[in-house]
C-alpha cells in the first residue's frame, strides 16, 4: 500500500499537472515521499529550459572529450616505438585537449549568456 500511495499523487499530477514541487497542496503527498518527476512537472521558462538541455549536452561532450583523452594516451602508451601510431596517438591527444578547451569555453560563454537573459 505504501508503493500505490506513492504512485498515486505522481500518477495525478502527471495526467493533471495537479501539485507544485516543493509544496504539500496535494493532501496526499506528505513531505517525506520523495517524487523523481519532480524536475519533470516544474514550470520552467523557455530560457531555464534550454539551460537544462545545454548544460546536459556539455557535460556529455566533456565525458566523451575525456575518455577521447585517455584513449590517445592508451594509444600513445601501446605504440611500442612505431612512429605512425605514436603520430595518431599525438593528434588524438591533441584533438581531444583542443576539444576541452571548446567546451569549456562554450559552456562558460553559455552560462554567461543564460545569468543575463534568464534572470533579468
Amino acid at each position: 500500500t505504501r508503493i500505490v500511495s506513492w504512485i498515486t499523487p505522481v500518477a495525478h499530477a502527471q495526467v493533471y499537472g495537479g501539485f507544485d514541487c516543493g509544496t504539500t497542496s496535494n493532501a496526499q503527498l506528505s513531505t517525506t515521499s520523495i517524487n523523481p518527476l519532480c524536475p519533470l512537472t516544474t514550470n520552467l521558462t523557455l530560457g531555464q529550459l534550454i539551460d537544462r538541455i545545454l548544460t546536459l549536452f556539455f557535460w556529455v561532450a566533456g565525458v566523451a572529450a575525456v575518455f577521447y583523452l585517455l584513449f590517445g594516451g592508451i594509444m600513445y602508451i601501446t605504440a611500442g616505438g612505431d612512429t605512425t601510431k605514436a603520430g595518431n596517438a599525438r593528434t588524438a591527444i591533441v584533438n581531444a585537449v583542443i576539444g576541452i578547451i571548446i567546451i569549456l569555453l562554450a559552456l562558460v560563454i553559455e552560462k554567461s549568456v543564460a545569468n543575463i537573459f534568464i534572470t533579468s
